[in-house]
């Protein structure tokens, strides 16, 4: 093969690299597979209530979180207690400071309530409400994994239910998954 042809060859291979990697770029960030969290575990709705912050909105309580969550090299943040309402927020400053949020809410049904009654909405009011939100946020850079209950019991129903909601997700949102927070080593060992 020639020089000049040589030549030719390697600018269009860098040609195609240059056009390759701005594609890749604008992919999902890493899956929870490819991603070690070190975060902190924080109140979604008032990020800063310890604190008692003086006449800041949420917004800046927001943003003062993510940017001293960055500065101290930390990747991920859990907002427990969250209004899905706030959830756009967080995404947003978030991404603008490089850290993934694990959302967890507050009430049902975004947070899976099991007390008394829970088989009565499970069909009719949670699995439809996660299936929409799952669909809304499956392209999210910021969004690391859905959290959806956390310290259950070791019932078998109760973790059925819970198996049959998280495959509903993965369904609608291969990139996170929906994780569980065991506290009790009966109810990890049986899911």
């Amino acid at each position: 093969m020639s020089s000049r042809r040589k030549s030719t060859c390697r600018a269009a291979g860098l040609l195609l690299l240059l056009i390759v990697v701005p594609a890749a770029a604008d992919e999902l960030a890493p899956g929870p597979a490819d991603f070690f969290p070190f975060g902190v575990y924080i109140a979604g709705n008032r990020p800063l209530w310890g604190m008692k912050p003086q006449g800041m909105s949420l917004a800046e309580e927001i943003e003062w979180a993510c940017a001293d969550l960055a500065r101290h090299h930390f990747n991920c943040v859990w907002l427990n207690n969250l209004s899905p309402q706030h959830l756009d927020l967080w995404l947003e400053v978030a991404e603008r400071h490089r850290l993934r949020v694990i959302p967890q809410g507050g009430g049902w049904p975004m947070y899976f309530e099991h007390g008394r009654g829970w088989q009565k909405g499970l069909e009719t009011q949670l699995k439809p409400w996660w299936f929409e939100f799952a669909r809304k946020y499956r392209n999210c850079r910021a969004l690391l994994a859905y959290s959806v209950v956390e310290e259950i019991p070791p019932d078998r129903r109760l973790i059925e239910a819970i198996a049959s909601l998280t495959r509903l997700v993965a369904e609608v949102d291969p990139h996170h998954p929906m994780i569980v927070l065991h506290n009790k080593l009966s109810a990890a060992e049986l899911a």
